[in-house]
């Protein structure tokens, strides 16, 4: 249950065309290529005859879900680019992506930016979501962007429109439990087996 810091890495070098992503990914992570290569041509990218290699390390941790896919775009642009985007050391960037580019959520998100928050980073790029449940973190920057091109810019120093213009996506299925709510008392002793767990 412990949350385990991925750095995300590119390289894009001229050969055959292709997408290979390395690090112990999972099923789910090993489909983000095909978004990924529809995002960079949305975004109107090159990469005709380049061959991009995605590194996600630690390299002997398995990964899973499509949490990375913002994250390995951005890498692969970095690489891309003439001029790469200055990236601060705590900031962590946890979205799944859209074919053309959009930020969106995915499952167990709420957990992962919980998990972020405890590892100590400070500034966490989002999906555009309901942030009030995270209202305790008052010392964490919680960025909800839309679009791969607005990320940049706002790692480029401008500040993000986002507020203005965008509804935020509430997240109804993690209510947020009031201070009366009666929380149903469970028996360990029912449970067979999880002696850890219980």
């Amino acid at each position: 249950m412990k949350g385990q810091i991925i750095k995300v890495e590119a390289t894009v070098r001229n050969d055959k065309e292709q997408c290979v992503i390395i690090g112990l990914p999972d099923a789910s992570i090993k489909e983000s290529k095909e978004r990924i290569l529809n995002c960079l041509h949305a975004l109107d990218q090159d990469i005709d005859m380049k061959k991009i290699t995605i590194h996600l390390s630690p390299a002997d941790v398995k990964k899973q879900g499509t949490s990375y896919d913002a994250a390995m775009l951005l890498a692969v642009l970095q690489a891309m680019s003439k001029n790469p985007v200055p990236i601060p050391d705590k900031t962590c960037i946890i979205a799944a992506l859209t074919l053309d580019g959009h930020l969106t959520t995915f499952h167990s998100m709420i957990p992962t930016i919980h998990q972020a928050i405890l590892l100590g980073f400070k500034q966490i790029y989002l999906p555009p979501i309901e942030l009030s449940i995270f209202a305790q973190a008052t010392d964490i920057e919680l960025i909800p962007i839309s679009h791969m091109t607005d990320l940049l810019s706002h790692l480029r120093g401008k500040p993000s429109l986002f507020k203005d213009e965008m509804i935020l996506i509430p997240l109804d299925h993690y209510p947020i439990p009031e201070e009366n709510d009666k929380v149903p008392h469970v028996c360990f002793s029912a449970i067979r087996g999880h002696d850890e767990a219980k």
